[in-house]
C-alpha cells in the first residue's frame, strides 16, 4: 500500500517530534523512499516499458509538531533538534510553522471533537494560536 501511495502521488510530507528517538529515522525513510523509486525505474527498465515511466512522490517537507515550549521560546533540547534536521535535509525542506505540545489538543482528541469546538481553556488557547491553520497555509503555499 504504501508503494502504491508513493506512486499515486506526487510529495509526501514527514511529521516529528524534534527529539532524537523521532527524528532519528528521517533519513532512513527518505532513502527508503528512494530505493522503491529505483526499483520502479528498474523494472519499468527491465519490462522495456515505452509509456510514460512512472514517478515515485517527492518529498514536501518536514512539519515539527509537538514542539516543547519554556518561557514562550522552543526549550534547547527541541531547538537543537529542529536545527540539526534542517541542516541535515536543508532549511527549504522544514515547514516554517508547527504544533505546539499543548494540553488542549490532547482534550480535544481524547473527546473525538476539534480543537476550536472543545469548551476547556486549554483547548481554547490552542485553538486561538491557530497553528494547524498556519500549517494548512503554508501546506498549501508548498503545493
Amino acid at each position: 500500500m504504501t508503494q502504491n501511495a508513493l506512486v499515486a502521488s506526487q510529495w509526501y510530507v514527514i511529521t516529528a517530534i524534534p527529539d532524537h528517538l523521532s527524528t532519528i529515522g528521517l533519513s532512513i525513510l527518505i532513502d527508503k523512499v528512494k530505493k522503491i523509486g529505483n526499483m520502479i525505474k528498474a523494472g519499468q527498465t527491465f519490462s522495456g516499458e515505452t509509456a510514460k515511466p512512472l514517478t515515485v512522490a517527492n518529498l514536501g517537507g518536514v512539519i515539527f509538531v509537538k514542539v516543547r515550549i519554556g518561557g514562550g521560546l522552543i526549550t534547547d533540547v527541541h531547538y537543537g533538534k529542529m536545527y540539526e534536521v534542517k541542516k541535515l535535509l536543508g532549511e527549504e525542506q522544514c515547514f516554517k510553522t508547527n504544533t505546539t505540545e499543548l494540553i488542549g489538543y490532547g482534550e480535544a482528541a481524547a473527546n473525538s471533537i476539534p480543537v476550536w469546538m472543545h469548551g476547556s481553556n486549554n483547548a481554547k488557547y490552542a485553538a486561538k494560536k491557530m497553528e494547524y491553520n498556519k500549517i494548512t497555509n503554508e501546506f498549501l503555499g508548498r503545493f
